[in-house]
């Protein structure tokens, strides 16, 4: 089940994540990205799919915490 994050919540490495709205460089709203890497103040997605044609800097994007919510709609996939 997708479920909205919120500005403050924390992710994990390996965290399912989709963009709710198209925007932020982004192509396609259904693309499900994978958080790769996690600091203090960003985490770092890559493109799950590994489609060779898509373009590295659309592959891969860093979000800062303090942009959810505001900036950047996220969701994050959670088992019911």
């Amino acid at each position: 089940m997708w479920k909205n994050l919120k500005a403050g919540e924390g992710v994990a490495a390996g965290d399912m994540i989709r963009y709710l709205t198209r925007g932020y460089g982004q192509t396609s709203a259904q693309d499900i990205y994978e958080v790769v890497k996690v600091e203090q103040h960003y985490f770092e997605l890559c493109l799950r799919d590994g489609e060779e044609a898509v373009p590295e800097s659309a592959r891969r994007k860093a979000i800062r915490f303090v942009d959810i919510g505001y900036n950047v709609q996220l969701q994050r996939w959670n088992e019911p």
